[in-house]
């Protein structure tokens, strides 16, 4: 339990993600306006009213923000908009679950990297010593329960951001090496496609000059040379089949890569219904080992709760997703 509630390692991995998808997103952003101003050739030539509507739309919305600034100060409610701000973030990325990753744009990704921002502000290991420093006003009960909710959470909403993290890095890696992996690709099958051969002595000298004694020295040569050169092809045999296995594997996941991000959504949706399943079992074993801080009754709650309850709907729902 300690190990969930105050480990950095969480932290870690959520805010190495944010910083190198950020970056990485930044950049596919760059390929994406680049293809635009391709696709779009007369971008320059827009009407003087066309201008001005973009320029009275660029007026309102800084004139938003500068009021939205000045009210917030004034009032001191900051920091609940900003909460607002980041609480949208789920609205949009639970709207964007239906989409493929493949069919994210950059605005799409920036929102999914926005929301794992609300994990280091809510479930990182500052913010439970904040939660545990400000439990102690609840009665032992309700700590109980608070507790439970919020490892479950911590757990399925880390497994989430993990899962999203990952896919947007992944993806923008293959926009942005596209070409490098097409060209690797078509090497990898034309060596797959290679055949290779053994090739023994092929009688050196007799062929050069039709003598008898040439003839038995490439016989001597082809007699003692043979076992020798059939040792190495096959050792050789053995190496180019290890390779082109591996090979085989790559170009496998390859394919499994290129078919998630096009069937994301769905596996995403099912991932996280195994994980919130995973989740209450590892809740449940925090809470059976730790008899000093959960009563019985509180045990016996969250058993009927998930083992009769949580886990078979959820479980009912991924049989009814498969079939």
């Amino acid at each position: 339990m300690n190990f969930i509630l105050n480990n950095h390692i969480f932290d870690t991995i959520i805010s190495l993600f944010l910083i190198v998808n950020t970056i990485s997103t930044i950049i596919t952003s760059y390929f994406e306006f680049k293809k635009k101003r391709k696709d779009i050739k007369n971008y320059k030539n827009l009407t003087k009213l066309e201008w001005f509507k973009l320029c009275i739309i660029t007026i309102n919305i800084i004139a938003f923000i500068v009021l939205t600034i000045i009210f917030s100060n004034k009032y001191k409610i900051t920091s609940y908009i900003i909460l607002i701000y980041y609480l949208s973030f789920v609205y949009i990325s639970l709207k964007l679950s239906k989409k493929n990753i493949a069919d994210l744009n950059s605005d799409n990704k920036m929102s999914y990297i926005q929301t794992t921002i609300l994990f280091i502000i809510f479930f990182s290991s500052r913010a439970t010593s904040i939660y545990m420093k400000n439990f102690y006003i609840f009665s032992h009960t309700i700590k109980e329960y608070l507790l439970i909710i919020y490892i479950t959470i911590k757990l399925i909403f880390f497994i989430y951001c993990t899962i999203i993290s990952c896919s947007i890095f992944v993806y923008n890696l293959s926009i942005m090496f596209k070409k490098q992996l097409q060209s690797i690709k078509i090497l990898l099958n034309k060596f797959l496609n290679k055949h290779f051969e053994l090739k023994l002595y092929d009688f050196y000298f007799s062929n050069k000059k039709d003598k008898l004694s040439y003839l038995i020295l490439d016989i001597i040569i082809y007699i003692f040379s043979c076992p020798f050169l059939m040792i190495i092809y096959f050792i050789f045999a053995l190496c180019i089949l290890f390779i082109k296995f591996i090979i085989r594997n790559i170009l496998k996941l390859y394919t499994i890569v290129a078919n998630y991000f096009n069937n994301s959504s769905k596996i995403i949706r099912k991932t996280l219904k195994i994980s919130t399943i995973i989740s209450l079992i590892f809740s449940y074993i925090i809470i059976t080992y730790n008899n000093h801080i959960f009563y019985n009754n509180t045990k016996d709650v969250f058993n009927l709760l998930t083992t009769v309850i949580l886990i078979p709907l959820i479980y009912d729902s991924i049989k009814k997703y498969k079939s």
